[in-house]
């Protein structure tokens, strides 16, 4: 299994009610790296509803409340993974965690 997270977070499956979290991440990094952003929860509806919420997709909360994510869709032959970390949590591993717990379910998926 992937290292723990820092001290301070932990992680939780998502779930269809972290939607709009998750929008809210990606709109901050966005905002973060390109100055602004028109995202929003309609932006990520598909590639939500279609993500393995039972075990492919976790949420990383600092506090309660959720400062990253990482959804997967899964296929036949292949792992698609959309990952974000906020920006007020950025630096800490984060991104690095879930991308390697997303690396570990494609090993468990035989992808």
């Amino acid at each position: 299994m992937t290292s723990s997270l820092p001290d301070g977070f932990r992680v939780r499956p998502a779930r269809e009610s972290d939607i709009e979290a998750a929008a809210a991440i990606i709109h901050a990094e966005e905002r973060s790296v390109r100055g602004g952003s028109a995202w929003g929860v309609n932006d990520i509806a598909d590639f939500w509803r279609l993500a393995n919420l039972s075990g492919g997709s976790w949420v990383v909360e600092r506090d309660g409340a959720p400062v990253a994510f990482a959804a997967g869709i899964e296929r036949e032959s292949a792992l698609g993974c959309w990952a974000a970390v906020h920006p007020d949590a950025g630096g800490c591993g984060l991104a690095t965690w879930l991308l390697a717990r997303a690396g570990e379910r494609a090993q468990e998926l035989g992808l």
